[in-house]
């Protein structure tokens, strides 16, 4: 396959043209961002701080001071008395009921990012390597040239 029109000035015109498929930059780009994952931590950071955000204080109890889920629970604790600013930690006995089960669903989701960071992400290039396979060592090739130098 040639397009319409090329002429060669070697061997007066009788080349044989080798069917060779083009890289797609597009997925070049894709698996670029598979391999080395910048956007995914960046969107981890931008989930932690949602999550933050979306973390409330349980109200006081009738005696006004602990939250009624922490009665028998433990006490807030300061990590530095003499701090010049509060530092904003509270024990998890001291959130909402939806907040710590948010808490939780966010623990879970960070305990699993080694193993998709290790298993995942590898999987997913050995996975496209049929599909894609020039741009998957294109991908890979530069990745490692990348961390080595």
């Amino acid at each position: 396959w040639h397009p319409q029109g090329v002429i060669s000035n070697v061997d007066h015109g009788a080349v044989r043209w080798a069917s060779v498929s083009a890289m797609k930059l597009d997925q070049l780009l894709v698996l670029t961002v598979c391999a080395y994952p910048a956007i995914c931590v960046l969107l981890l950071l931008i989930f932690t701080v949602l999550v933050s955000m979306s973390m409330t204080e349980a109200m006081p109890g009738p005696d006004g001071g602990k939250p009624a889920m922490a009665q028998g629970g433990g006490a807030i604790h300061r990590v530095e008395d003499d701090a010049l600013y509060d530092i904003p930690l509270l024990p998890k006995t001291a959130l909402t009921k939806s907040s710590r089960v948010i808490y939780y669903l966010w623990t879970v989701v960070c305990r699993c990012i080694p193993a998709w960071m290790v298993f995942g992400m590898p999987l997913v290039m050995v996975g496209l390597a049929r599909p894609f396979p020039q741009e998957v060592f294109a991908a890979l090739t530069l990745m490692t040239s990348v961390f080595l130098f």
